[in-house]
């Protein structure tokens, strides 16, 4: 390994991606540029891998992708590490989920099975549009209506269960449901939505399993990120860059805060810190 190389684990959304969820010709350029300069750049998503193939098509990576929070880890399209949903403490908060009516979806590694709402469903089919604008095949996506559909999707493979919340009340019941719950991990990714996985999955572990991969010591990692579910991340990495629009306590927790992802704070740091 060159004594200099580095790996850069980059998120997504609210991060590298802009308000309409694009990668700026800007950043593209540049993250080009890191690559060619012998660095890693990897993306560390709290999406499934369908829904980073555009992005990683854009960027023009071949390096190991980190998916679903770190449920997944793979490279070249081949499976590094995979960790999925318990299946019976899964179920039971799924459970819970419809009970209350909530807005979920559970994703595996290539396809996305989802409740019937306008705002997933509208979420899906523009990504969708995208990607076979680009000329890749879409995402498959199920509509799940039942109860019974739905315990069936718990039983292997699960690595990651969604929630959009709409109210107050929704978001109530999920953090009073997790104070007792047991064999699952709650993350609020997002201020309207929460990550649920297995215990052991998180994107540090997820960065730490690729520089074990690579022999490359903490010392030459680089992380950005803007939310709670990067917050683990930031705050065990030496070289953390958190983007001025993130979470507070994101924020606080980064060795360096950077200009906004509606301002190419990725790219404008990497040009700084990686690249001069």
């Amino acid at each position: 390994m060159e004594p200099s190389r580095k790996l850069v684990f980059i998120d997504l959304d609210g991060t590298l991606l802009d308000d309409s969820r694009r990668i700026s010709p800007y950043s593209l350029d540049t993250i080009h540029r890191l690559r060619q300069s012998g660095s890693l750049p990897c993306i560390a998503s709290g999406r499934p891998a369908s829904m980073v193939r555009l992005y990683t098509h854009e960027l023009m990576l071949d390096t190991p992708l980190i998916t679903n929070n770190a449920a997944n880890i793979s490279h070249s399209g081949n499976l590094l590490r995979q960790t999925c949903l318990p299946p019976a403490a899964a179920w039971e908060f799924l459970d819970y989920c419809f009970y209350h009516h909530m807005d979920w979806a559970v994703f595996y590694t290539d396809s996305i099975y989802t409740a019937d709402t306008p705002t997933r469903l509208m979420r899906y089919r523009d990504y969708n549009q995208r990607l076979e604008q680009a000329g890749f095949p879409p995402v498959p996506v199920t509509v799940v209506r039942s109860k019974d559909q739905a315990k069936a999707l718990l039983s292997s493979g699960a690595e990651r269960l969604s929630l959009l919340v709409h109210s107050l009340t929704q978001q109530q019941l999920i953090l009073s449901y997790f104070e007792h719950a047991c064999g699952l991990s709650c993350i609020r990714s997002t201020p309207d939505s929460f990550d649920i996985v297995h215990p052991a999955v998180d994107k540090w572990s997820g960065v730490q399993f690729i520089a074990d991969y690579y022999g490359i010591p903490l010392s030459r990692v680089y992380v950005f990120g803007n939310d709670r579910n990067d917050l683990k991340m930031i705050r065990n990495c030496p070289n953390s860059f958190a983007v001025s629009n993130g979470e507070p306590e994101v924020l606080k927790s980064a060795a360096h805060v950077i200009g906004k992802n509606s301002e190419d704070g990725v790219a404008k740091a990497i040009e700084k810190y990686l690249l001069s």
